[in-house]
């Protein structure tokens, strides 16, 4: 029925937005690139960080990658969940301090409820929900994408004195 996902939806809207609003008060360090924040429960929130100095050094567009899946030697290891792949996604780190998300997954990864083309890099904004194992309720997991402007703008500046 329609009606029973209407209210789980605004909760989930609520949450992020409360999430969003407590961390963008706290001081988090600025090499903290975002906070993956798993709205689902099975994973305590977890920052990704990046070296400024290592990523200004970086020639490639890609600055760093995090593989994200049910492999334990992923960065970010989802947990045994039968629906997802050993390495089921990534979160791209772009040239301009942009974040982006890959699948490269067998059964596929939903952002904000959408599923997404595989292999093709999808910009990721500010509260973005990624979402892996639909098709079976108990293997659904969700993490909702806290993006930390600090490492941006702490980007940009390291930028601009190196031009100097």
């Amino acid at each position: 029925g329609e009606n029973i996902t209407q209210p789980t939806q605004q909760s989930t809207q609520a949450t992020q937005r409360f999430l969003i609003e407590k961390f963008s008060q706290e001081q988090i360090g600025e090499n903290i690139v975002c906070r993956v924040i798993c709205t689902t429960g099975q994973i305590p929130i977890r920052d990704l960080s990046a070296d400024i100095s290592q990523v200004l050094k970086e020639k490639r567009s890609i600055k760093k990658v995090w593989t994200f899946g049910r492999n334990p030697a992923c960065d970010y290891h989802l947990g045994n969940i039968s629906r997802l792949s050993n390495k089921h996604f990534q979160i791209l780190l772009g040239e301009d301090g942009n974040l982006l998300l890959n699948d490269i997954s067998t059964n596929g990864t939903w952002l904000n409820g959408q599923k997404v083309e595989k292999n093709s890099n999808q910009l990721l904004s500010q509260g973005d929900e990624i979402t892996v194992g639909v098709g079976v309720e108990s293997d659904i997991l969700s993490l909702v994408i806290f993006i930390n402007d600090k490492f941006k703008q702490c980007l940009e500046q390291n930028k601009v004195d190196r031009i100097r």
